[in-house]
């Protein structure tokens, strides 16, 4: 992988640290701007932690507009110890240590999402600086996006089935939010990634993000990494038919 994004690094390392002109758009904040505790569904998922990271149930079911329950299930968020950290990393940003994974579903099961996020801290919480993606379920079943292989990204539109936001908080310089809200260029290069019980979700990530609020600096910030995590719970078992 490190030989695959050598290239990748050396150019978003000018474009992420340039003094280009601000591309990001005026946006209401994000639910995780600044925050500790992680992202909650950012565009509306839901997904809240439960308080001590143990089994959360959800209302798995009838009614297709009824959203999870909050918390993250048995499994469904992995600390140090259980992250294989070659492969859960990012080296861009540096200064990202990643202690923390997670992979579940937010939503509901009329539009069901899977969240894949990477942080630094423990779980449920994690510590406030923290990766996260979000993936509509549709697009990974039907291939539409997330098909083995490259991936473009693009800033995030309604038929458009991948949001990511990239939290630093005040704690670290620079500080703040950058996604896809305003605008991204880069790849997803997909090795894994199913929607059916124990699913390996693998994935290396070249990717510019925009600022999510036109006061932050710099108005781009790029990142380099990968995740290789496990959907503990397939949608046919958070969603039976």
């Amino acid at each position: 992988m490190r030989m695959r994004w050598f290239g990748v690094l050396i150019a978003l390392s000018a474009i992420g640290c340039g003094n280009e002109e601000p591309r990001a758009q005026a946006l209401p904040p994000d639910a995780n701007a600044g925050g500790t505790g992680g992202v909650g569904g950012f565009l509306g998922g839901g997904g809240n932690r439960d308080e001590d990271g143990g089994e959360a149930p959800r209302d798995a079911a009838a009614d297709a507009d009824t959203p999870f329950m909050s918390g993250f299930a048995l499994g469904e968020c992995v600390d140090e110890t259980d992250l294989p950290s070659a492969t859960n990393q990012v080296f861009m940003p540096s200064d990202f240590p990643v202690t923390r994974g997670f992979a579940h579903w937010i939503g509901t099961c009329g539009d069901p999402v899977l969240q894949i996020g990477l942080s630094n801290g423990n779980c449920p919480n994690g510590g406030g600086h923290e990766l996260v993606i979000e993936i509509d379920a549709d697009a990974i079943g039907d291939g539409t996006l997330f098909i083995p292989g490259g991936n473009q990204v693009s800033e995030e539109r309604p038929d458009r089935p991948i949001r990511i936001r990239y939290v630093r908080p005040t704690s670290l310089t620079p500080a703040g939010t950058w996604g896809t809200c305003a605008g991204v260029f880069g790849e997803i290069i997909v090795e894994a990634l199913d929607v059916t019980d124990d699913a390996a979700l693998r994935a290396e990530l070249g990717l510019t993000l925009a600022a999510c609020n036109t006061s932050t600096t710099p108005t781009t910030f790029a990142l380099v990494g990968s995740f290789n995590l496990k959907l503990e719970r397939g949608l046919s078992e958070v969603c039976p038919r």
